[in-house]
């Protein structure tokens, strides 16, 4: 699987240990800070290369979820819905849920990843 980190999600999960090991198992991930705008390239341009590159975009915003919704892209989300954490707290959460989020990617469109469970929606 490819992945794509949006803005609003530290570039540490690009680096974190899992990340690593998702490499290994022939996963890539992105932050939109390695990209030519950095933080700044606009939702549209993430949507954008997430469908020509058949990336899961990771967002913490609802404006990806609802541009899903209405047009269906990106083809993946893996929406975090944690409120504030710190990093080290939502680096936990993901390690302690990553086995389960990536078998629900196989299979549905949109995972999201709460405080208490993961939920999928299409």
């Amino acid at each position: 699987m490819l992945f794509l980190v949006d803005a609003h999600l530290p570039m540490r999960l690009v680096f974190w240990r899992y990340a690593a090991q998702l490499r290994e198992r022939g996963h890539d991930v992105i932050h939109t800070r390695e990209l030519p705008r950095k933080n700044e390239t606009e939702d549209m341009n993430i949507i954008q290369l997430a469908v020509a590159q058949n990336r899961t975009v990771i967002p913490k915003d609802e404006d990806f979820y609802k541009y899903f919704i209405l047009k269906g892209q990106p083809r993946r989300l893996l929406m975090l819905t944690i409120g504030n954490i710190v990093n080290k707290d939502l680096i936990v959460l993901l390690e302690k849920n990553i086995d389960q989020i990536e078998a629900d990617l196989i299979d549905y469109k949109v995972v999201e990843l709460s405080n208490e469970a993961v939920t999928v929606h299409f």
